[in-house]
């Protein structure tokens, strides 16, 4: 959630190379919505776990290896370290998550939506939002704005939302179909943790703090409002 773009980009604006980054962060959320028309079994085959992997691998692998056409100038993941954490703290989070609770993908997914689309669309709308009331700093962090904050909760949960509920509808899934409400609480409850603790001053980098935040949230309010556990 990074509000800070290329010494090249004017406020308000996105630099091509920022966009581009913005769309590869957000690509993989994709992959949940190919699922709801797909039927497939639950808990996910080894079939299903290899096509997981290997459109995660492919993404992960043109991150790495076109990381100079979206790494920002400014900042620390221009390093290696920092290219390696960015890349497999995304990938790594969304595959353990999936891979750990195989008879639940609707919580993998989930988390994959706050992600890909919280954590994604916080640096997009803090950055075009620049020069707005809504660009003020953070009063804990005035590296973050509320605009990138408020951006990664609703789009974050309403992103979640949708996966976990889609996913629910799957006619193979071990749950009943999830209700809106349902939906939402465990979306808002992996978004919310997420978002806050990606806004506070951490060394560790953002998409494993994110990954990991979303992913104790969902499973927790999945846990509670539906069981299984």
């Amino acid at each position: 959630m990074n509000d800070a773009g290329e010494a090249t980009s004017p406020p308000g604006r996105l630099s091509p190379a920022e966009w581009r980054r913005r769309a590869l962060h957000m690509a993989p959320g994709l992959l949940p919505v190919v699922l709801w028309f797909v039927p497939h079994r639950v808990p996910i085959s080894p079939i299903l776990r290899g096509i997981l992997l290997a459109a995660i691998v492919a993404l992960t692998a043109t991150a790495w290896f076109r990381w100079r056409e979206v790494r920002r100038a400014d900042d620390e993941d221009a390093a290696v370290n920092g290219r390696f954490a960015s890349v497999f703290g995304y990938a790594g989070g969304v595959l353990v998550t999936l891979f750990l609770f195989p008879d639940r993908p609707e919580c993998g997914f989930a988390m994959l939506g706050v992600l890909a689309f919280g954590d994604g669309s916080a640096t997009l709308f803090g950055k075009l939002c620049a020069g707005t009331r809504l660009h003020a700093p953070l009063p804990w962090n005035r590296e973050k704005s509320w605009a990138g904050l408020i951006a990664c909760l609703l789009c974050g949960t309403t992103a979640a939302a949708l996966c976990y509920r889609g996913e629910s509808l799957n006619i193979e899934a071990v749950t009943p179909p999830a209700d809106w409400g349902t939906a939402f609480a465990i979306g808002l409850s992996g978004a919310l943790p997420a978002g806050l603790w990606e806004s506070l001053r951490s060394r560790l980098n953002d998409n494993v703090r994110v990954a990991l935040a979303a992913a104790i949230g969902v499973l927790t309010a999945h846990a509670v409002r539906v069981g299984g556990f």
